[in-house]
């Protein structure tokens, strides 16, 4: 896998969509969802609505046949407030995992997931079931229409950086630096690990 690169639509890249529920067939996936080689992925998680730790497991759990065999590492559980409209409180999280996915083909698996969970795209910011972020894929920069990678907004969500940086406290974020410099410009946005 290539580091350091920057793709975008300009690239001429020819990207399939996955089917919505390319999930749930997995023995039958297509080739095309594959890579040669498994890519290093890190993944936002959260949910304000429901059985929030419930909800966040049962999404990992339905990730899990698409990822290499022990690569999973997961955050603690973090509750943070609601931003950019009311609601309940999030409880966030963030996973790391290698995969044999294709970037577009993980986004379209991860929407599915959200989907089947109960996932309603109504408003921006409104109360979710579940929220699955692509943030980082190896340390590429991507910019197309669908996928836009780094997350445009992951350093400025305290609900991202303390999770990410629980998994690696010297992560760099592609074109914006250390992912722990960002601490500073979140305010003060609460956000404190989960203790049940």
């Amino acid at each position: 896998m290539a580091h350091g690169v920057v793709l975008d639509a300009g690239d001429g890249i020819n990207v399939k969509q996955a089917e919505a529920s390319c999930y749930l067939q997995q023995p039958e996936a297509s080739r095309w969802l594959q890579q040669p080689e498994a890519t290093r992925y890190f993944v936002g998680l959260g949910a304000n609505l429901g059985d929030r730790i419930e909800t966040l497991k049962t999404a990992i759990s339905l990730l899990t046949p698409w990822l290499v065999t022990g690569s999973l590492r997961q955050s603690s559980f973090w509750e943070s407030e609601a931003l950019g409209g009311p609601g309940p409180n999030y409880i966030n999280a963030v996973i790391q995992f290698d995969s044999p996915l294709s970037a577009i083909a993980l986004l379209d698996t991860m929407q599915s997931i959200e989907s089947t969970l109960g996932r309603q795209r109504s408003t921006v910011n409104a109360p979710r079931t579940l929220d699955l972020d692509l943030l980082l894929v190896e340390d590429l920069q991507i910019q197309l229409e669908r996928l836009i990678i780094p997350h445009p907004r992951m350093h400025q969500r305290a609900f991202v950086l303390y999770p990410l940086l629980e998994l690696d406290s010297g992560l760099t974020i592609p074109g914006l630096g250390a992912a722990s410099d960002w601490l500073g410009t979140i305010g003060s946005q609460v956000c404190r690990r989960w203790i049940d």
